[in-house]
């Protein structure tokens, strides 16, 4: 049995009560009631709550506005309907404006039930969209938290490239605050350099084109930040909108790539070295190429080789890259003998407050103000000179810049005691053995793999680097081939091929990148640099390969590689969600991803069923067979079932679960391995299960494992916001078909009040909008102009009824007062948001084309082109129907009269088309 009706009855007479009473009654409403006529009491019924209050207008002790004013102030939401004996046009009007649902006189109580009925109805209404607005302002706060929380840099631009939108992650990649870089173009925080190429980008955007690639940024602090960019259009149906760009710092990346190089540099500068010491014979040409060599290598504007002179006790330059070769420093002056005599570099980034300063040579050396580094030659224990660099090109010198001088310094002095040995026999054999021990010592210490080669390849030495890291000794690999040990099969070929076209070929050097095999079965990634040594006579001796293991470095780019291809699964998936409201395409596009990401067999998801607490397969990939008819699973009930259940993602091994398989509806169930489900929950709300199954063991990493979950709760978040969408939609519509409604009630009501308005709203209707259509107005707009046209007297309702009503010509001070029936329609529709585009016709269909209409005067194409449509039709209709005053015209004697205002009252290009349209009908 459904719950009375609660009413209120503000009423200081109880026969009135009772006659408002028995009308309900007679149209089938008995309610429940109470009877009030003071303030106090009014206040104290009105918890709890009423469905509906009746009120008179005036009473001895209280009136309805003021508890109307008092039922706004107490924040409750009750249609509130005003009955009167007697009421003016004016205070009708002014208790609607105050809230008041609707209002009637005593005398006219037949139209209590269909007020009570509508005001019961508006209210339910207004309750649902208070309710739908709520639901999807929270959706809303909803998605820009998942935004705001992910760790990558997220910006989102217009279709001009104007920045819209940062998350957390961009404010702190960038330092800019939202405000500072909302409504900013994108070229606010990219260098110039890179507009050009990013302005490329672009334009795919625009075409519907997601791209990759890297890029540099311009953070508020001017530094410039390299970066991998995401970007993908954003459209809303066939428009583009903009872009959402996320961004991955590669800062560390490219630090590590560009060490990396400085490394291989510095290791290929010292071969060269090492080189040009083997072979070169002539100390001056010698010393003059390791100067120059060490001055690119350190960066340095100036490198010298200093020597002492025993019989002196001065240093001498005797290579320098500048004007300083031949030059002297007394005994113990400056920097250089402080380097001299206690082996110690000198590293002084601030000549001029080093004590030991020494003017004469620097200044003539070309350098006032400089950086220094010094390190000593010796031989052995033996100080035979000094290696300098003098002011660093590009700022201080480093603790790394002393340690390759330090190489090239102890290359040098080999190279001088080699060279002063080698006038004596006997002294030179005695050298070149000690210069091989130390050489061989510098091999094996060095923290790179360095083998040399024969041209076959084949093992020459291997150093103890080499041997850790392989875990061969170089007793059991030398004279053992190179490539059939140690390169995988798959390069085996290739790299044997590349090998001989180097020993062939006219390079000295070569460098590569390839994996080797270690004696335990691992496999670590080296950068190599090869060196080609042949004797003075162009004779092949060996290859020289130094190799740096950069193993971590590959893995490192590898899982940033897998980060990004997750990214981008899941952006895809967003996309997908964005896009579509169709589950079902959301369903296979997060089943493709997965079966592609994880190299799944197949995968598929469930939608749980709150009510009968239950699941059923909605969507499958990966097999070429359709589900098989299966039963909705119950929760607890089959893999899919625990999953559920628990309320947590499950792994099994099939071969230890066959008897669950039952209740999977796959027809090759039989070949799958291993089954891994995970719960669909959103707002704490179970939302499906999804399934994962593979043909092999599947145990996956952390990194995978956040994959997933994250994967699972895009898919319950699509499923909850499908459901979201679907009842929305259901809300929209009935709010649209009852304001429909409420229009063709008030055009009704008009007609009631004036003769003019009976022509029947159909015809000028159907007539307006065929004559629109040939504008090519939109049927979207449509819609509004069919509302403009039914309300195109509404403003009448304000023009009291002894002029509305007046069958006889009116004097020229009512006729103002008519003549503002377009404002009074302006200020009624324009505060409501879903009749501002149809008032238009209501405001503006009294505009003439030459100027002299009213309310605003408007000229020509200033009066909107739905009121320059209406003002024809709404003419024709008014001259061919009958009026109190007039008989209605011939429609040969209204054409010419519309023809005649061409130009005048009616913009031409309407009557034409409007002519084509009598026409044809």
């Amino acid at each position: 049995m459904d719950k009375p009706l609660r009413i209120l009855i503000l009423e200081d007479r109880s026969i009135d009560a009772a006659l408002l009473l028995d009308e309900l009654r007679q149209q089938g409403i008995d309610p429940e009631w109470v009877r009030v006529d003071t303030e106090e009491e009014f206040l104290a019924q009105l918890s709890p709550e009423w469905d509906l209050i009746l009120a008179d207008y005036s009473m001895p002790k209280f009136d309805g506005m003021r508890a109307l004013k008092l039922l706004k102030e107490s924040g409750l939401d009750i249609p509130f309907i005003v009955v009167s004996g007697k009421i003016s046009e004016e205070v009708a009007v002014n208790c609607m404006k105050e809230g008041a649902a609707d209002y009637l006189l005593k005398d006219r109580l037949a139209r209590l039930g269909p007020a009570v009925s509508n005001a019961l109805e508006e209210n339910k209404l207004q309750r649902e969209k208070k309710k739908t607005d709520e639901e999807l302002r929270r959706l809303k706060e909803f998605n820009e938290s998942i935004v705001q929380s992910v760790i990558e840099a997220i910006l989102i631009e217009d279709d001009q490239g104007n920045i819209t939108f940062i998350n957390p992650a961009a404010q702190e990649l960038l330092g800019y605050t939202p405000e500072e870089l909302t409504g900013q173009h994108w070229t606010t925080i990219v260098p110039a350099k890179e507009t050009k190429a990013i302005s490329g980008q672009l334009d795919k955007r625009r075409k519907g084109v997601a791209g990759q690639y890297e890029a540099a940024l311009l953070s508020k602090a001017g530094q410039e930040i390299p970066v991998i960019v995401n970007a993908r259009p954003l459209f809303e149906g066939d428009q583009f909108t903009g872009v959402l760009t996320a961004f991955t710092d590669i800062t560390e990346r490219k630090q590590a790539e560009k060490d990396l190089a400085d490394k291989a540099r510095e290791l290929e500068t010292l071969h060269h070295i090492g080189v040009a010491i083997a072979v070169q014979k002539d100390l001056t040409e010698l010393l003059q190429y390791i100067v120059e060599q060490t001055a690119d290598l350190v960066d340095a504007q100036s490198c010298s080789v200093l020597l002492l002179d025993e019989e002196t006790g001065e240093l001498v330059f005797r290579a320098a890259v500048d004007k300083a070769a031949g030059k002297r420093v007394p005994p113990g002056k400056g920097i250089v003998f402080r380097a001299f005599n206690t082996n110690k570099p000198q590293i002084v980034n601030d000549l001029s407050a080093d004590p030991d300063y020494y003017d004469h040579i620097l200044v003539e050396a070309g350098a006032k103000e400089a950086s220094l580094l010094a390190v000593r030659l010796q031989i052995e224990d033996q100080a035979i000179g000094v290696l300098t660099a003098l002011n660093k090109k590009n700022g201080q010198f480093s603790q790394n810049d002393s340690d390759i001088l330090t190489i090239v310094a102890n290359h040098a002095a080999i190279a001088i005691e080699k060279t002063r040995l080698y006038e004596a026999a006997l002294a030179a054999r005695q050298n070149a053995e000690e210069q091989r021990q130390f050489s061989e010592n510098i091999v094996q210490t060095a923290p790179t793999i360095v083998i040399t080669l024969d041209e076959a390849a084949n093992l020459i030495t291997f150093n103890q680097y080499a041997e850790t890291l392989t875990g061969y000794s170089s007793t059991e690999i030398i004279g053992q081939n190179w490539v059939e040990i140690f390169i995988p099969d798959e390069i085996k070929t290739e790299l044997s091929n590349s090998f001989q076209a180097f020993t062939n070929g006219p390079d000295l050097s070569w460098s590569n990148e390839n994996p080797i095999l270690c004696k335990d079965g691992s496999t670590r990634q080296i950068a190599w640099q090869n060196a080609l040594l042949k004797d003075p006579q162009d004779q092949f001796i060996a290859v020289l390969a130094i190799g740096l293991d950069i193993t971590e470095r590959v893995q490192a780019e590898a899982r940033i590689q897998q980060q990004l291809q997750q990214l981008d699964t899941l952006h895809r998936i967003d996309m997908a969600i964005t896009a579509s409201m169709d589950l079902g395409i959301i369903y296979n596009q997060i089943l493709l991803q997965v079966i592609a990401h994880l190299n799944a067999s197949a995968a598929a998801i469930l939608e749980y069923n709150k009510f009968s607490h239950s699941l059923t397969y909605a969507a499958l990939q990966g097999t070429n067979s359709p589900l098989l008819q299966q039963k909705p699973l119950s929760l607890g009930v089959g893999l899919a079932g625990r999953v559920a259940l628990e309320h947590q993602a499950l792994s099994f091994s099939l071969h230890a679960e066959q008897e669950e398989l039952t209740h999977v509806p796959l027809p090759n169930k039989a070949e799958f391995v291993s089954y891994y489900g995970l719960p669909l929950i959103a707002k704490g709300e179970l939302k499906g299960v999804l399934e994962i199954f593979h043909n092999q063991p599947f145990d996956p990493e952390p990194g995978v494992t956040d994959f997933l979950n994250t994967l699972a709760s895009q898919a319950a978040i699509a499923i909850d916001n499908y459901t979201l969408f679907n009842e929305l939609k259901s809300s929209k519509l009935d709010l649209t078909l009852a304001f429909d409604a409420s229009l063709e009630s008030w055009t009704k009501t008009l007609a009631l009040r004036s003769p003019e308005t009976e022509t029947p709203s159909e015809r000028i209707t159907e007539l307006t909008l065929t004559l629109a259509r040939t504008f090519g107005v939109s049927e979207e707009q449509l819609a509004h102009v069919r509302r403009g046209v039914l309300l195109h007297d509404i403003g009448k309702m304000a023009v009291p009824d002894h002029i509305l009503t007046k069958p006889e010509p009116l004097p020229e001070a009512e006729w103002e007062i008519m003549r503002q029936h377009p404002t009074f329609a302006h200020n009624m529709l324009s505060p409501v948001d879903f009749l501002r585009p149809a008032s238009e016709i209501p405001h503006c269909h009294h505009e003439k084309w030459d100027g002299s209409g009213y309310p605003q005067g408007l000229q020509g194409k200033q009066i909107p082109l739905a009121a320059r449509i209406f003002a024809v039709i709404d003419v024709w209709d008014a001259l061919i129907s009958h009026r109190p005053y007039r008989e209605a015209w011939p429609q040969e004697k209204a054409l010419t009269y519309i023809r005649e205002q061409s130009g005048k009252a009616f913009d031409p290009e309407v009557v034409d088309a409007f002519f084509q349209i009598i026409k044809a009908s």
